[in-house]
């Protein structure tokens, strides 16, 4: 397996429970290639949060295996670390720095860890994805300072500094109010096409997996 798309084949996961345990992904399988947007859909508790925390490294399946671009990164008793799988995910709550500014949270991933670059390198960068997610002007602001709908831009742009394979997207706009969550939708699902990276992208909301995704995945306990 070659190709640099997301494999999840035959993915289960149970997790100890009061009485016993429960089953939260049943013998998952399916294949995101490489460019396109997969939506999990489905309600609280239908087990699209556990796949995506399978795929993102923080658990590991009980059977099956995640393969990203022909790499193995997990399977029973075999994780690869979280940090090392080629990935950025989008939070639910954003998780910017409150104490940094803009230009600094967009710019972290290249200025510690293994994608640590030059300070060139970093600016440059940082000033592309400003100019891509439409943040010009609030490069020295903190997120307290700016609005919702900025933090949320701030934050697709920290996922993609370092360009990785695949973007994770977690119900990203259901902290949003209806018409600004409207609008970033819209917004979102022309940025993903422009983009051209591979993602996966969590919500239970229908007319967020139809106007984001390429395909959909609807999930049922665990199925």
């Amino acid at each position: 397996m070659t190709d640099a798309g997301l494999h999840i084949e035959s993915v289960t996961k149970r997790y100890a429970r009061r009485g016993g345990m429960a089953t939260a992904v049943d013998d998952v399988s399916v294949e995101i290639p490489a460019g396109q947007t997969l939506a999990v859909l489905g309600p609280s508790g239908c087990g699209k949060s556990s796949l995506l925390r399978i795929v993102a490294g923080i658990d590991t399946p009980d059977t099956g295996r995640v393969v990203l671009a022909g790499r193995e990164l997990s399977r029973p008793g075999h994780a690869v670390d979280a940090d090392r799988r080629d990935m950025n995910m989008v939070f639910q709550n954003y998780a910017l720095w409150p104490h940094l500014r803009v230009r600094d949270i967009i710019g972290y991933g290249l200025a510690h860890g293994r994608h640590k670059t030059t300070k060139q390198r970093r600016d440059a960068r940082v000033a592309e994805l400003v100019e891509l997610l439409r943040l010009g002007g609030l490069e020295d602001r903190r997120p307290a300072e700016i609005s919702g709908g900025q933090q949320q831009r701030v934050a697709i742009a920290r996922a993609l500094a370092t360009e990785p394979r695949l973007l994770l997207f977690d119900e990203p706009l259901s902290n949003l109010d209806v018409q600004l969550r409207a609008a970033m939708r819209a917004e979102l699902a022309a940025l993903l096409r422009r983009l051209g990276t591979t993602a996966l992208y969590v919500t239970h909301d229908v007319t967020e997996a139809l106007a984001l995704a390429d395909t959909v995945l609807v999930m049922d306990s665990g199925r």
